[in-house]
């Protein structure tokens, strides 16, 4: 085995404040343990560390690790003899499961004799197929009924999918100092890059000299893209596209079979069926809302579980269903197996809707609550479709700019990088429209003319930006929007 197949690194991971910014050395987070560089990024800390915390929102972007930072954390409290429910949310598909999930989960600890407090884990609020929003409400009304005196709460989320109004009821509930955090998880350290490839490569270092070489380091900082850029170092390339990569990596992980497999003697079918049954199994895996998936189907089970053999029954299809069901495309848990991540199914959704029309995309990924945007829980869909069609990139810089700033923006044409630019900059202009809210996709923008994009944005009498930072006064939004793009300013060379 190894990190590719899914074995877990140990890990330090750190975590900063929501508004904080990281330095950053070629996109990989100095040694917050180093001799020297101990002294940067001081806002950091591990997770062990927010213990007193009655609520933790714990952030970041797709691939970065949350849930296995939950997890470990879930491990740690455990043996120090916490309490502690830890539910997948994308397993709750209506938010009456989720209230009753909760409930049970409390009943749980009740009958243990409520020793400590009540820890409930909830991970992955951006990936139930219902709304966000309806979500929201279903943890309030379920976490409102417990005894919030004894309950401590952890929660992932994309960033770009949380909902402030839970923000706020955390904040109401309990209001001391510090009690509530919202945390973001900071990128992978370089000795974390070659602790992983380790577990692949003879030559770790030679793996990381050779991304550095090929100006993809930035790429191995996630934990989901350093996977996929091993299984692809396995083909000797490592091509700088974040899609190029996630194919690649998606066929070293599509042959890379678990021991049952190998065990009964299954055959190999060939590379191009299994990767069509890998695409059309995501497919209907995640806009269906059933992230488990099961090898067969069997009247006693319960609805949402997918079984192959209801994707497709022909023997061939079938063959190659189970070689996707069996390689390292997915991992065990629960009843079945899970996709090995989210982004990973995405990927594969967008590579198999890659040929519909343009408006069947559209009203694929539109929310029906608010057709002009995307669904928030097909965001990630829809940015990988935008990076492989250039007229699904030209509908998002139209309608939901927004979007794009969720992706590696260094994958597209420096023209439609200005023209989410141009969106970007006439929002946070608008004293009407909020602005972006992932600042992490910022660094995508910089480009020859972003500056005199900016310009109309500071003023004259604009102070200079204090080393570390460039404004921050809280609840002034023309302070903010000044704050975001000062940021993005210097990179180009604009002086604000």
């Amino acid at each position: 085995m190894g990190f590719v197949a899914g074995d877990r690194v140990a890990w330090s991971r750190w975590w900063g404040p929501e508004k904080a910014v990281n330095t950053l050395f070629s996109g990989v987070l100095p040694d917050p343990q180093g001799e020297y560089t101990k002294f940067l990024n001081r806002h950091l800390r591990q997770l062990k560390d927010y213990g007193a915390c009655r609520a933790l929102v714990l952030m970041g972007d797709p691939g970065m690790g949350k849930s296995s930072e939950l997890g470990a954390e879930v491990d740690r409290r455990r043996q120090a003899g916490e309490h502690v429910e830890h539910l997948l949310l994308r397993n709750f598909h209506t938010p009456g499961e989720v209230r009753d999930g909760v409930r049970d989960a409390d009943a749980r600890w009740r009958s243990a004799g409520s020793p400590g407090d009540l820890v409930l884990a909830l991970d992955g609020f951006d990936e139930p197929s219902f709304a966000a929003s309806s979500l929201a409400s279903a943890l309030e009304d379920a976490l409102g009924r417990l005894n919030r005196s004894r309950l401590r709460v952890l929660i992932t989320s994309r960033g770009s999918v949380w909902q402030e109004p839970l923000t706020k009821t955390f904040n109401r509930w309990w209001p001391d100092e510090n009690a509530n955090c919202k945390l973001v998880l900071a990128p992978l350290t370089e000795r974390d890059i070659r602790q992983a490839a380790a577990t692949e490569v003879d030559d770790a270092d030679g793996f990381v000299a050779s991304l550095r070489a090929s100006s993809v380091l930035l790429m191995a900082a996630a934990p989901i893209t350093l996977r996929l850029l091993l299984a692809a170092h396995r083909q000797q390339s490592t091509p700088p596209e974040r899609h190029c990569i996630y194919a690649l990596g998606v066929q070293g992980l599509v042959t890379e079979f678990n021991a049952g497999r190998v065990e009964r003697g299954q055959g190999d079918p060939p590379l191009a069926r299994r990767l069509k049954a890998a695409r059309r199994l995501a497919a209907v895996s995640l806009l269906s809302g059933r992230p488990e998936v099961v090898r067969r189907f069997d009247p006693l089970q319960r609805d949402m579980l997918l079984a192959l053999d209801r994707v497709d029954d022909s023997e061939e299809d079938l063959k190659a269903l189970d070689a996707v069901f069996d390689s390292a495309l997915l991992t065990d848990g629960g009843k079945g197996r899970q996709w090995m991540h989210r982004s990973v199914q995405e990927f594969l959704t967008a590579q198999q809707c890659e040929e519909l029309p343009l408006t069947s995309v559209r009203n694929l990924l539109a929310d029906p609550a608010h057709p002009e945007r995307v669904l928030p829980q097909l965001a990630g869909t829809a940015m990988w479709l935008a990076a492989l069609r250039a007229e699904v990139a030209a509908w998002l810089v139209d309608t939901d700019p927004e979007v794009l700033m969720q992706a590696d923006l260094q994958d597209f044409t420096d023209h439609v990088r200005a023209q989410v630019a141009e969106k970007i900059v006439a929002r946070l202009a608008s004293a009407s429209a909020p602005a972006p809210r992932l600042r992490s996709g910022y660094a995508g923008l910089l480009l020859q003319g972003l500056a005199s994009q900016l310009a109309p944005l500071l003023g004259s009498d604009e102070p200079l930006a204090p080393a570390g930072g460039c404004f921050d006064h809280p609840g002034d939004r023309t302070a903010g929007t000044r704050r975001t793009s000062c940021g993005s300013a210097r990179g180009v060379g604009l002086r604000p």
